[in-house]
């Protein structure tokens, strides 16, 4: 009886163990989200030094985080002006079906299919919620519903025009997930175009064209473009490429 009750409580631990891993996954996904919250287009920005260990989260999130040096950051008010006057592509279907294709658990799926319903109720009432676009892309994306994912990310970007993050997290989707580089380019590049002083989104290019890609003169002209665009802060930038030559 006492060998009963040890098994079940090991299995009952192993489960606990599984889902908190899940948890935390899913909760990693939205790291880079809120590290752009610090970057200089947000209402409290920071200029500085940044760095990246390279890793990236590939569960349903948004692959996408991202560390910084916080040495000699400085903070400073900038005004934000939302105009959705400008939208020019249709709200996303919010009643669209959430299907979980691939192999997950009933936690797993649960948890997804709460909050895609979650969120999208509250997005029904304020369709402006930037974030709460980004999290249902990263829930879409995890029940391999990329159609779905690429549609919040494409709105969120529409909404927020001078916002990197969904045009990163679209540049990962395409590379990494449907395999189509031509299109995963065009995202990673749009999102430095209206982000230069990004370090992350470098780094998340240059992983794209020397692991996928295979172009290691792109990987080199574009370390040497953020070099130029921050001289001050990509000490980073200038340690990768030397790794390159």
């Amino acid at each position: 009886m006492n060998n009963v009750k040890f098994f079940a409580s090991i299995l009952n631990m192993n489960k606990k163990i599984l889902f908190g891993i899940f948890v935390l996954l899913v909760c990693g996904g939205l790291g880079f989200y809120f590290y752009q919250k610090l970057n200089p287009k947000t209402q409290e920005s920071v200029a500085g030094d940044q760095s990246n260990d390279n890793n990236s989260v590939n569960i349903g999130e948004v692959t996408i985080q991202g560390e910084g040096d916080m040495d000699g950051i400085k903070i400073e008010k900038v005004e934000i002006v939302n105009d959705n006057s400008a939208v020019n592509i249709p709200t996303p279907n919010l009643d669209r079906e959430t299907k979980v294709v691939g192999d997950m658990s009933e936690d797993a799926k649960r948890i997804a299919t709460d909050k895609i319903k979650d969120i999208s109720s509250q997005l029904k009432k304020d369709s402006d919620n930037l974030e709460n676009w980004l999290v249902l892309g990263i829930y879409r994306k995890m029940i391999n519903d990329y159609e779905g994912a690429i549609l919040a990310w494409e709105y969120a970007s529409a909404i927020r025009p001078q916002d990197s993050t969904p045009l990163n997290n679209l540049g990962d989707l395409y590379a990494y997930y449907i395999k189509d580089e031509i299109k995963a380019e065009e995202y990673f590049l749009r999102a430095i175009k209206i982000d230069p002083s990004n370090m992350y989104l470098y780094f998340k290019i240059t992983d794209f064209y020397r692991d996928f890609n295979k172009d290691m003169n792109k990987a080199r002209a574009i370390l040497e473009k953020g070099i130029a665009t921050n001289p001050s802060t990509s000490s980073d930038l200038k340690n990768l490429l030397e790794t390159l030559k």
